[in-house]
């Protein structure tokens, strides 16, 4: 298990870092980039149960198989807008289309069978039920993808700057995080921190669709405690129905 990657549980939310060592059949966990392992983060991080890890990353010649663009919560956010795109859309059409074409041969065959004791249903009545069910589990997704968290880790640390990802306690840096709308209509995209340590450039923009980007720019402030921080920035989307307002 030493040297695998895991995606584990903690108090701040699910985690992909790689196991370190055992101890007591409790894991040690440290992200490749970091300067220490989480549980020397000032003891905000207990040793990892296996009770609480989901699964394993696989590993090519030791080299993690990656999803270019993931790791994060700009993918996260990117990946609830792939399930509301187009192709939604298309299957309700190709599911109504083929339930359309088939209610002649359903009125064909009640004819032929009149003493039948099944009900049997049109094609136009059955595919008006399943585009209602379909559009509400379309509708449903979207409302899901409402919530959401851009994530990200740095270290407090007096070796600052030696390291990226390493800055000096008390001194401030920039930070990027990209948001990128996949879905096939706009959506309005609004932010919030609750640290303290980090500022806002803005609180909100508006993405069209068909794969849109926007940086959302931070400027955080670094705590004078030397340890590994995670900044979480909440995200609220919403489609551009109506004015922003």
């Amino acid at each position: 298990m030493g040297g695998d990657i895991i995606v584990f549980h903690r108090s701040d939310g699910w985690t992909v870092h790689r196991v370190y060592a055992i101890v007591d059949g409790k894991y040690v966990t440290k992200g490749d980039l970091n300067v220490a392992t989480d549980q020397q983060d000032g003891g905000a991080y207990p040793e990892v149960k296996p009770t609480d890890v989901a699964g394993k990353v696989v590993q090519i010649s030791n080299h993690p198989l990656v999803i270019r663009g993931g790791g994060g919560g700009d993918f996260i956010v990117s990946l609830r807008k792939r399930l509301t795109n187009v192709y939604a859309i298309v299957i309700i059409v190709i599911l109504g289309g083929l339930l359309t074409f088939s209610g002649s041969s359903t009125g064909r065959s009640r004819r032929k069978s009149k003493r039948s004791r099944f009900i049997r249903i049109q094609g136009k009545t059955l595919y008006g039920i399943v585009s209602v069910l379909m559009i509400s589990g379309f509708l449903a997704v979207v409302i899901a993808s409402w919530g959401g968290t851009l994530a990200f880790t740095y270290s407090s640390t007096l070796a600052g700057g030696q390291r990226e990802g390493w800055y000096l306690p008390g001194t401030t840096f920039e930070k990027n995080l990209s948001v990128e709308n996949h879905a096939v209509y706009p959506f309005y995209y609004f932010f919030k921190d609750d640290s303290g340590r980090v500022e806002l450039k803005t609180t909100g923009f508006r993405l069209a669709g068909g794969g849109e980007a926007q940086n959302l720019s931070l400027t955080v402030t670094v705590p004078e405690d030397t340890r590994i921080y995670r900044e979480e920035v909440s995200v609220r989307s919403y489609p551009a129905l109506l004015p922003t307002a």
